[in-house]
């Protein structure tokens, strides 16, 4: 069983953009981080770390929490078409529209999924 890719995306809230330079957590605390042979000194508030879910969409971009998704999800014999945002609840990924979950236990069929936007750029996308 092919394991899953642990990486991270890091969202700045003060600056309202993504790090555009690889990071790397620093386990003894969550206020330092290292990107290559620059140290910051941040409140924990000021950043948000999004996991990976190990998916790629239909266009071979990576998934991660935070991104809003178009998929369709097997219910019963239906094809059920939806926009959510990408979560990580209970153990696992799933994408929310409204209080409708896909999850797991609700096939998604994967080769549709399409990341169309995320939560910190394109919050409007839920709305819509």
């Amino acid at each position: 069983m092919k394991q899953r890719e642990i990486k991270f995306r890091v969202w700045d809230n003060h600056q309202k953009e993504f790090l555009s330079y690889p990071c790397f957590i620093n386990h003894l605390t969550f206020k330092e981080f290292e990107a290559f042979d620059r140290m910051f000194d941040v409140e924990q508030e000021d950043l948000c770390f999004q996991q990976y879910t190990g998916l790629k969409d239909k266009n071979n971009k990576d998934i991660y929490e935070g991104d809003i998704v178009t998929f369709r999800v097997l219910e019963g014999s239906d094809a059920i078409e939806g926009k959510g945002e990408v979560l990580f609840v209970d153990g696992m990924f799933c994408f929310k529209k409204g209080v409708w979950w896909a999850t797991n236990d609700r096939y998604f069929m994967q080769e549709s999924l399409e990341v169309i936007g995320n939560i910190f750029e394109n919050p409007e996308l839920l709305s819509s």
